[in-house]
């Protein structure tokens, strides 16, 4: 089984991923740790010097030749908005939308210094600019097989996907 979580920053694809490779027993893998090791810079690092549209075209070459059929993926925030990703990614696995809201996003990502998109922004910008980064990307991730409202603890969202796909 491969499933692939996406979802905004914050939204606990990468947490909520672990806990569901620990639950069904298969590996687990970050989008964004796999780029950030292919290209031995941080998203940050390459987003600065290489720019974003370059940081998109490395996550559409990663979901287009992926191969592995076992395991959970964890995306990154912008990786589903890619043309013809997650139609990719629903051909090759199941998609689950950790569907959180911004206020919760925003509350997550306070003390977080790594993401481009919100850097530097106090907690009322944060929450406005994740607003509107959501209201841009939420079409693609309603392409998803399976919708989960994430706004509660880790362990409650878990429990609703694992009743919502069911390992073969």
């Amino acid at each position: 089984m491969l499933v692939f979580l996406v979802g905004m920053m914050g939204s606990g694809k990468t947490t909520i991923g672990k806990m569901l490779s620990y639950e069904w027993q298969l590996p687990f893998y970050d989008t964004d740790e796999i780029i950030t090791s292919i290209e031995g810079k941080s998203v940050q690092e390459i987003f600065d010097h290489q720019g974003e549209a370059y940081f998109r075209a490395l996550e559409k070459e990663l979901i287009s030749t992926w191969k592995m059929t076992n395991c959970i993926v964890a995306t990154g925030g912008g990786l589903p908005c890619i043309e013809g990703v997650m139609d990719i990614m629903n051909v090759k696995g199941k998609t689950v939308y950790l569907n959180t809201k911004p206020a919760v996003l925003a509350d997550r990502l306070k003390d977080d210094t790594q993401r481009p998109l919100i850097k530097d922004l106090l907690q009322k910008e944060r929450e406005k600019k994740l607003k509107e980064i959501l209201q841009q990307r939420e079409a693609f991730y309603k392409v998803a097989k399976v919708k989960i409202v994430n706004n509660s603890s880790p362990e409650e969202t878990v429990a609703k996907i694992l009743s919502k796909v069911k390992k073969k």
